[in-house]
């Protein structure tokens, strides 16, 4: 089963919308490799799903991987991932602005 960042809502409450997302990927495992499954996906006007981004890949063990997806007109988006062979897998997901700042939404 996929693990999930759930919906995160990309509305501006005063601040800056998010124009991008960076995933942060790392295999904590000191010696086994993980098949990696990253989807991106992003929502739009009417509720309409996109995938904004997909990748999969062989993470080694100790290594990490940083990738930014475009959000063009996302209302909200979602990070999704799997993984297989390994057990200490760790993820993390930012919203950036047009600026390069996180956006703390």
């Amino acid at each position: 089963m996929a693990f999930t960042t759930g919906l995160i809502i990309n509305q501006s409450t005063g601040g800056p919308m998010a124009t991008s997302v960076v995933v942060g990927i790392i295999n904590n495992n000191p010696m086994f490799s993980a098949n990696v499954e990253l989807e991106v996906s992003r929502i739009i006007t009417g509720f309409t799903r996109l995938p904004a981004g997909q990748d999969l890949f062989v993470l080694g063990p100790n290594k990490m991987f940083i990738k930014t997806y475009t959000l063009v007109n996302a209302l909200a988006y979602e990070i999704q991932i799997d993984y297989f062979s390994a057990t200490n897998i760790a993820f993390s997901a930012f919203g950036v602005d047009q600026s390069g700042n996180f956006v703390t939404n």
